[in-house]
């Protein structure tokens, strides 16, 4: 049975600058979300061959630019986040019925996600672990639990057990956040008259929780992911309230650089990622739609962020044996792999199945998609 989805008509907007004019001009596929998203992603890679290499952050370079508040995989994480909450937003309002807004996410994330554990468990697992085939495969299948976001190991029997770090994806272990966050902000937006207060009330408890509970860390159990969820739902949060308030944000150059300036401060003081979940994420909206041509076409032939995503951890500890204790020699033989990889997934996997998706025109009570073309929905992730 469909449910359909119930949204407010969008406030005129009041004038060319604001973020509602964008997201309802012709111009609005002329953003660098993919772009800034495949940097994030590459970002990523160079922050996790430090532990995987040395099996410490103790050198990354934002850990010890920040003094240890985070690394440069937390900060990209926090601008997935940030997309990710202005994309699904729209795409809620843009989408008839629940059914297709879950449809929609279902075929981005899935069949991705369920190759690459599937290629992890199969081909990567058997050539490196060190146990007889019955023995490995006997406990491997738990991996397969990552793929539906089930609480799993991120390591495999005998599989990187003399690594620094014997997890095999990681990575993946933010993408049941990323879920989580897609129902709440449905269930916040499917109130129409409240859903701006609730959504804004909601972000900004996030930062009180994520402070009291140091954002998960140290903590376990229900406490741990009230916590992490929290820290990144200051992210998430903050692209929901931007869409939300879309016809009231300027989207302004000197107000965003000086919004950089604020996060760039901040690195010296210990609200680095609350500063960065506010000032950071405005001054990265302005700049995906104002970014020149030659930035926005990097992408213009495919996303391969999400499969740089999933596919560079297993590739790095792969490399671990060829480069050693060396995080930069890694970064630099497990990139390009990871972009061959990331691009394979795009044409094999991640386009075929988006090609299943059915965009329909929007309600006239609702706002407009940021795209209405499959490609801009294909892009949310």
């Amino acid at each position: 049975m469909n449910i359909a989805v119930t949204a407010r008509r969008p406030r005129s907007s009041s004038g060319p600058l604001t973020l509602g004019a964008k997201l309802r001009s012709r111009a609005h596929k002329e953003n660098g979300f993919d772009t800034i998203r495949l940097i994030a992603a590459a970002l990523v890679l160079v922050s996790h061959s430090f532990p995987i290499a040395t099996g410490s952050n103790a050198n990354e370079p934002l850990m010890l630019l920040t003094g240890g508040q985070a690394t440069l995989g937390d900060l990209s994480v926090g601008v997935f986040f940030f997309i990710s909450g202005l994309l699904i937003s729209n795409s809620f309002d843009a989408s008839r019925t629940v059914g297709s807004f879950v449809r929609k996410r279902v075929l981005r994330i899935m069949p991705a996600l369920v190759v690459v554990c599937a290629l992890i468990v199969c081909v990567l697992g058997p050539l490196f672990t060190q146990l007889p085939p019955g023995t490995y495969f006997a406990g491997a299948w738990r991996f397969m639990g990552n793929a539906v976001f089930l609480p799993s190991d991120f390591s495999l029997p005998g599989v990187f057990q003399d690594h620094p770090m014997a997890a095999v994806d990681g990575s993946l272990w933010s993408l049941k956040f990323e879920v989580a966050c897609y129902a709440g902000t449905a269930l916040l937006l499917a109130v129409p008259k409240t859903r701006t207060m609730l959504a804004t009330c909601v972000w900004i408890a996030s930062f009180f929780v994520s402070r009291a509970l140091n954002g998960g860390s140290g903590e376990s159990g229900l406490l741990f992911y009230i916590g992490t969820m929290a820290s990144l739902y200051r992210f998430f949060g903050a692209g929901v309230v931007c869409y939300l308030l879309r016809d009231r944000i300027l989207l302004r150059k000197d107000w965003a650089w000086i919004a950089a300036a604020i996060s760039v401060a901040a690195v010296l003081t210990p609200v680095f990622l609350d500063a960065a979940a506010i000032f950071a994420c405005y001054a990265l909206l302005v700049f995906a739609y104002e970014c020149p041509a030659w930035f926005r076409n990097i992408t213009a032939r495919g996303d391969i962020s999400y499969g740089t995503y999933v596919y560079a951890f297993p590739i790095q500890q792969m490399s671990l044996g060829v480069v050693g204790a060396s995080p930069w020699l890694m970064t630099a033989m497990a990139m390009p792999l990871t972009f061959l990889a990331a691009l394979a997934s795009w044409l094999l996997v991640e386009k075929p199945a988006l090609r299943r998706k059915k965009v329909a025109a929007p309600r006239p009570d609702r706002a407009p998609p940021i795209n209405a073309e499959a490609r801009a929905d294909a892009a949310q992730w």
